[in-house]
């Protein structure tokens, strides 16, 4: 990744940071909006870590190594997929990305992440 995107990714993260879930019932600008974006991907994710270990504590050795696998693969694909989409908003000369970047990101991996986390929450464990 360049060192433009890095710096772009982190700024956003920053700004992020600085808002709370209570501010975004209504966002009044898109920095705003991507903040409170970033607050729900976060809660899903951690919703996320606690289905996976919930499957795992209820799996058998073979069937947690085939989830962490798994596991693994998808957080792969979720973080090049997800970046597919931030990287659309970049200019024609490549040097800067559109301001719609953050929030495609952000808005992808959240569905990624929600489609995820049911996804293993159909997962049965082993009698």
């Amino acid at each position: 990744m360049c060192k433009c995107k890095v710096v772009v990714l982190s700024l956003i993260m920053i700004l992020y940071s600085c808002t709370t879930l209570a501010e975004c019932d209504d966002p009044s600008g898109q920095l705003e909006t991507i903040a409170c974006l970033s607050e729900t991907v976060k809660a899903a994710d951690k919703k996320l870590n606690a289905t996976y270990r919930s499957v795992l504590a209820s799996s058998d050795k073979e069937r947690q190594d085939l989830i962490r696998k798994s596991q693994r693969a998808w957080i792969k694909f979720r973080d090049e997929n997800c970046m597919a989409y931030y990287d659309m908003t970049r200019s024609k000369d490549n040097s800067l990305h559109g301001s719609m970047a953050g929030q495609l990101l952000a808005e992808c991996q959240l569905k990624m992440t929600e489609e995820r986390t049911a996804e293993l929450g159909r997962i049965d464990p082993m009698e």
